[in-house]
């Protein structure tokens, strides 16, 4: 039988939102849009005006890498940079994230 937990795929759900699993654990996909947009010279205000999607989209994507999108937000967001859809996002394991200011200890 052929069994998932061993194998690396990515999965849309019924919303079209991407998301990677490796080994029975989820990798966290990072949108690489903010910097792409950068370096091509082009702002939040600009994006959205191109884009045609909604601009608190846009905001939230700029602001969080690892915000999840759908399919078609992802595409939308690749033709307006003239940019394949797969050099938006990369696959960032967990363990190789910053601890965040929630999981340190206080003392």
């Amino acid at each position: 039988m052929y069994n998932r937990t061993h194998t690396n795929y990515c999965q849309a759900d019924c919303f079209g939102t991407l998301r990677k699993k490796r080994q029975g654990q989820a990798d966290m996909i990072r949108v690489k849009v903010k910097e792409i947009a950068q370096s091509r010279g082009i702002s939040q205000r600009q994006l959205f005006l191109r884009s045609g999607l909604d601009i608190r989209i846009i905001q939230r994507v700029m602001r969080d890498p690892f915000v999840n999108i759908t399919l078609h937000t992802l595409d939308k967001l690749a033709e307006t940079l003239d940019v394949d859809a797969s050099e938006l996002i990369e696959s960032v394991r967990r363990e190789d994230l910053p601890p965040t200011d929630d999981s340190s200890e206080k003392l």
